[in-house]
């Protein structure tokens, strides 16, 4: 830049302090950077100029080989697998140059080659739905809260676009612990009240307790919309079949809570509970924070439906970002 300047006839004449003020640098570092030039013919540092590196390019090799090998290995294990003698604060700034930061990987459900083409038939006779279409559908699910949930603090090593890289996913197991369930449906405009289910949810108790009180009233006074479930066994069977006949019912992909909106609307739930005392503290937060859900967030989910769904036949019916 100071070369450039000071090959200019019109400026070569200015003074330290009118090229600093131009510039809105220093004087000390206008005057600097010429002196620099005068000296070596160069403003570009000096070799050797700052702190050397505390390992050599093989050791540098080696820690990032070792956190691509085991992506959920932890900086202290990666210290221990290499030679360096060097802190795991190192480590870390080392793996950040090189574009691996630690983040925590997906959980989904592992899908099976037949699945996965089911998913990807069911995209694409659906592909060509707008929003308006999805907003005339109501989304339900019945998602377990735990009292003592999964803290979800285990990290994976990645790049910048593995997020869906299978390698670096944690596959979540379908089992339940201690808690309750949490069974809700929403719509476009309006969502059904928060059903808490302290035992298991059994193909009767979902007839009794879920469909006759609360879905078949709420999808009789909203008679033009259609109702959403997955093909879990209570949802399947021939009690719960019977009693749905009443209302239009949305063939379902299996395993794809990925398409599902009301998915993320259990992600906000989840995000603000906090630690219950015992079940009647937990069953009071989810009827707090379900009524406390502005109903434009949900609206917002039915707009991403579109989205959701390309992403899918992106993917050939694989997992998706969502």
């Amino acid at each position: 830049m100071l070369l450039v300047w000071a090959s200019d006839d019109t400026k070569a004449n200015w003074p330290y302090r009118r090229i600093a003020r131009h510039l809105s640098r220093s004087d000390a570092t206008i005057r600097r950077c010429w002196q620099e030039w005068v000296n070596h013919g160069s403003t570009q540092c000096q070799e050797g100029s700052g702190r050397p590196r505390e390992t050599t390019e093989r050791e540098d090799r080696a820690i990032v080989r070792a956190a691509l090998t085991a992506p959920d290995a932890s900086l202290s294990s990666i210290v221990r697998a290499t030679s360096a003698s060097v802190t795991a604060r190192t480590i870390y700034r080392w793996l950040t140059e090189r574009g691996l930061r630690s983040r925590r990987p997906l959980r989904r459900l592992p899908l099976t080659s037949v699945q996965r083409q089911a998913r990807f038939q069911w995209c694409r006779a659906h592909s060509h739905w707008n929003v308006t279409d999805w907003s005339r559908l109501v989304f339900s699910d019945e998602p377990p809260f735990e009292l003592s949930p999964d803290d979800q603090r285990r990290r994976v090593w990645r790049r910048p676009g593995q997020q869906c890289d299978t390698n670096l996913t944690v596959f979540r197991q379908t089992d339940r612990q201690p808690g309750v369930m949490g069974w809700g449906a929403i719509s476009f405009h309006s969502r059904t009240p928060l059903v808490v289910i302290c035992r298991n949810l059994t193909a009767q108790r979902y007839v009794g307790e879920v469909l006759r009180p609360v879905v078949l009233p709420f999808m009789s006074r909203h008679h033009w919309l259609t109702f959403q479930q997955d093909n879990a066994r209570p949802h399947t069977a021939h009690v719960s079949a019977t009693c749905r006949s009443a209302c239009r019912t949305l063939p379902w992909p299996a395993r794809s809570p990925d398409l599902s909106a009301i998915e993320h609307v259990w992600s906000i739930m989840g995000r603000a509970l906090q630690p219950a005392r015992d079940v009647d503290d937990l069953m009071r937060q989810l009827d707090r924070i379900w009524r406390d859900i502005p109903q434009e967030d949900i609206r917002k989910l039915y707009q991403s439906m579109p989205s959701r769904v390309t992403a899918c036949i992106r993917a050939r019916g694989g997992q998706t970002r969502y």
